[in-house]
């Protein structure tokens, strides 16, 4: 289920750092979960990089 969009952030940090946790350790990664350890690492790298050029603006500038 995905998360609501006004607590996206604060739901998704405790499974990141559950992740970084189980590769820290070295715990065996099943069959389901392998292909996502390099899917996630690409999407830290992306949101690595959309962080570090985020300039916050208004609702209206948005084109979604």
């Amino acid at each position: 289920m995905a998360s609501m969009s006004y607590c996206r952030f604060e739901n998704t940090y405790p499974e990141l750092m559950a992740c970084a946790n189980d590769l820290e350790r070295g715990k065996i990664l099943n069959q389901y979960e392998e292909p996502y350890r390099e899917k996630l690492y690409k999407a830290a790298q992306k949101y690595i990089e959309a962080y570090e050029n985020y300039e916050p603006r208004s609702d209206e500038d948005d084109d979604d």
